[in-house]
């Protein structure tokens, strides 16, 4: 069944979504929050990018703090606005009139708390952009790209795990 066929259903939201939704709205509102509440204070240079050790490399003027809540914006919007239609996502598995719900209900919980990692993983680095204009220096720390990376294949495999033996 190609997804031109699938149920066209969307799963009732669970308090989990909805807290998975409030913990994503939160992350936003910090993101957005940073630098309209730090931005007079900042100094004209800023930490621009950061390396794979945590430390920051390269420094410019301090409207990028702007940048990640744009992107962030746009990422949390478009990925919400996605989740309104699981019947066009990939699945592992056939989708049927049975598995429909339990499927969608997956997808779509996925999507979310990948959202709300996002929005929390901008917040968090927005907020190292913004210390370390105030401080001069402020590290991601060594473990920063580990745990990123460790974090969000944890988050999709507890998933697909689910998902084959929803």
């Amino acid at each position: 069944m190609n997804n031109k066929n699938r149920p066209k259903v969307r799963p009732e939201l669970e308090t989990a979504d909805i807290l998975i939704e409030m913990i994503g709205l939160m992350g936003l509102l910090v993101l957005i929050g940073l630098p309209l509440y730090y931005y007079p204070e900042l100094p004209d240079q800023v930490p621009h990018h950061y390396g794979a050790d945590g430390v920051p490399d390269r420094w410019g003027g301090k409207g990028i703090v702007w940048t990640l809540p744009a992107i962030g914006a746009f990422l949390y919007a478009g990925l919400w606005y996605l989740n309104r239609f699981p019947h066009i996502f990939n699945y592992m598995v056939e989708i049927t009139q049975q598995n429909a719900i339990a499927q969608y209900r997956l997808a779509t919980r996925l999507i979310r708390s990948l959202n709300a990692f996002t929005a929390w993983l901008f917040a968090y680095i927005n907020y190292a952009i913004v210390q370390g204009g105030l401080k001069g220096s402020f590290d991601l720390g060594m473990w920063f790209l580990p745990t990123l990376i460790g974090g969000m294949l944890l988050l999709i495999v507890v998933f697909m795990y689910r998902a084959t033996k929803a």
